[in-house]
C-alpha cells in the first residue's frame, strides 16, 4: 500500500486495509526506523541521484584507465621493443575472455548479488590496473597484457551492474537522462585521460607516471563499489521498495534459454552496438598514436585533440537524454548520428588538418547520440526480467566484435577504410532497424516520455 509523508513527529499515515495489516505494520516499522532528514530518504530524488553519482564513478575510473595508456602508445612500444601490431595485441587477447565474461560475470552477481559481485568486478579492475602499471619494470610486455585482460574482465563485469543500476532506481523516471549521465561519466574519464595523461608523462620525464595514474584511477571504481553497497544496503534497510519488476538479481541471469525468445529488433539493437563500439574504440585506444605519425602532431597536442571527443559526449550526454525522454524517437535519432560517423571516417582518408578537425567534433557528436538513443530503447523491448541476459548478450556480441576488429585492423595498411566499412555497415543496420520498429507500431520510435 501507499505510504504517505511521514510527519514532524514521525507518525507514518498508511492505507487502512485489514486485509494487510501484517504487511503494513512491518511498512510501518521500517519508516519508523528511517531518518527524520528528509534528504536521507531512499525514495528522493536527490538520493537516487547520488547512487547515480556514484555509480558514474564507475565508469571515470574504467574509462580512464582504458585510454591512459593508448595516449603513451609511442613510449610504452620503444620500451619493450614492440610493434603497432604487438601493441594492439593487448585489445584483441583482452576481448576474448570477455566473450565469457557476461555468462561468468551474470553467474557471480546472481550468487554474490548486485553488491557484492559489483564490488569484486571493480576490485578486479584495479588489480588489473596495478598489473598493468607494474609491468614495466618487469620489461615483459606480456606482464602488461594479462593486466589488460584482468582489467576488461572486471570492466565488462561493473557495466553490466552499472546498467542494472540504472534500471533499478530509474526505470520510468528519466532512464535515458540517467543512461545519459553514464555515458558523459565515461567520457569525462577519456577526456581526461588524453588531456592529463601526455602531460604527466612529461612533467615526470617517466611514460610510467601515467601509466600509475591510471591505476589510481582504477582504484577510484573499486572505492565507489563499495560507497554504492552501503548506500543501497541503507535503502534496504528503511524499508524502500524497488520496482517488483526490477529484481537485480533476474537483471543479471544470463539464460540462453531467453535469448531464443528475443525479437528481431533487439538482435538489430545487437548488431549495430557491435559495429558502432567497435569503430569508436578502436580509434580511440590507437588514435594519439594515429595522429602523430598521421598528421605529424607531438603528442601532447594529438591527446588534446583527441580529448574533443569524449569532451562533447561529457557535456551534451544529459541534455541529449533529456531530449530523447520527451521525444523518442530513439532509432530514427540513431540513423542520424550513425550516418555523421560515416562522413567522420571519410573525413581522416585525407591529411587535411580542416577535415580532421571535422571528423573529430562529428565523432563527438556521434559518441554522445547513439549509445543515448539506443540504450534505453532495450528495456522498451526486453522484460525486466531479461535484461541481464540481453546486456549479456550484447557484451559477448561486442566482445566477439571486438576480437575481430582489433585483429584484423592491426594488419591492414590504413585501419581507417576498415573502420569506415564497419561504420557504412552500422548505418545500414540502424535504418533496416527503423524499417522493422515502423512495421511493428514504432514502439522505439514512438514519443513517449520516461
Amino acid at each position: 500500500p501507499p505510504i504517505n509523508k511521514m510527519s514532524s513527529s514521525r507518525r507514518t499515515s498508511i492505507n487502512a486495509d485489514p486485509t494487510d495489516e501484517i504487511q503494513n505494520r512491518g511498512l510501518l516499522q521500517a519508516h519508523e526506523a528511517a531518518p527524520l532528514v528528509p534528504l536521507l530518504l531512499p525514495a528522493r530524488p536527490i538520493y537516487r541521484y547520488t547512487v547515480l553519482f556514484v555509480a558514474c564513478l564507475f565508469s571515470i575510473g574504467t574509462y580512464f584507465t582504458s585510454v591512459a595508456i593508448g595516449v603513451v602508445q609511442t613510449q610504452v612500444q620503444q620500451a619493450f621493443g614492440i610493434t603497432d601490431e604487438l601493441f594492439e595485441l593487448q585489445y584483441t587477447l583482452s576481448s576474448i575472455p570477455n566473450i565469457f565474461v557476461p555468462f561468468f560475470g551474470g553467474f557471480m552477481l546472481d550468487k554474490l548479488g548486485l553488491l557484492y559481485g559489483t564490488v569484486v568486478a571493480c576490485s578486479v579492475v584495479f588489480a588489473g590496473g596495478l598489473v598493468m602499471a607494474l609491468s614495466p619494470y618487469t620489461h615483459n610486455f606480456y606482464t602488461l597484457i594479462l593486466g589488460r585482460i584482468l582489467f576488461a574482465m572486471g570492466s565488462e563485469v561493473s557495466y553490466v551492474a552499472q546498467n542494472t543500476i540504472c534500471c533499478l532506481w530509474f526505470k520510468d523516471k528519466g532512464m535515458a537522462l540517467a543512461m545519459g549521465l553514464t555515458v558523459s561519466a565515461g567520457r569525462l574519464g577519456s577526456f581526461l585521460a588524453f588531456s592529463v595523461t601526455g602531460w604527466v608523462a612529461e612533467l615526470f620525464h617517466d611514460y610510467r607516471a601515467a601509466i600509475w595514474l591510471g591505476a589510481i584511477m582504477a582504484a577510484l571504481s573499486m572505492v565507489a563499489a563499495v560507497c554504492y553497497f552501503f548506500l543501497h544496503k541503507y535503502a534496504l534497510s528503511v524499508g524502500h521498495k524497488f520496482d517488483p519488476d526490477s529484481d537485480p538479481n533476474a537483471m543479471n541471469r544470463i539464460s540462453i534459454k531467453d535469448v531464443l525468445t528475443f525479437p528481431a529488433s533487439f538482435w538489430l539493437i545487437v548488431v549495430l552496438s557491435m559495429t558502432f563500439y567497435n569503430t569508436i574504440w578502436p580509434y580511440e585506444a590507437t588514435g594519439v598514436a594515429y595522429l602523430e605519425k598521421r598528421y605529424s602532431l607531438d603528442q601532447k597536442l594529438a591527446g588534446l585533440l583527441m580529448s574533443v571527443i569524449p569532451f562533447i559526449s561529457l557535456i551534451f550526454s544529459p541534455p541529449f537524454g533529456l531530449v530523447v525522454d520527451r521525444i523518442g524517437y530513439r532509432a530514427i535519432l540513431a540513423s542520424v548520428a550513425l550516418f555523421f560517423l560515416v562522413i567522420s571516417f571519410a573525413c581522416l582518408l585525407t591529411t587535411s588538418i580542416p577535415l580532421l578537425y571535422v571528423s573529430i567534433g562529428l565523432m563527438g557528436i556521434v559518441s554522445t547520440a547513439v549509445p543515448v538513443a539506443v540504450w534505453p530503447a532495450i528495456p522498451m523491448i526486453i522484460p525486466s526480467e531479461n535484461l541481464g541476459t540481453a546486456f549479456g548478450s550484447i557484451s559477448v556480441a561486442n566482445s566477439i566484435a571486438a576480437t575481430i576488429v582489433y585483429y584484423c585492423k592491426g594488419r591492414l595498411v590504413d585501419g581507417i577504410v576498415y573502420l569506415l566499412g564497419v561504420s557504412v555497415f552500422s548505418f545500414v543496420t540502424s535504418i533496416i532497424w527503423n524499417i522493422l520498429d515502423a512495421r511493428q507500431g514504432g514502439l522505439v520510435n514512438k514519443r513517449k516520455k520516461s
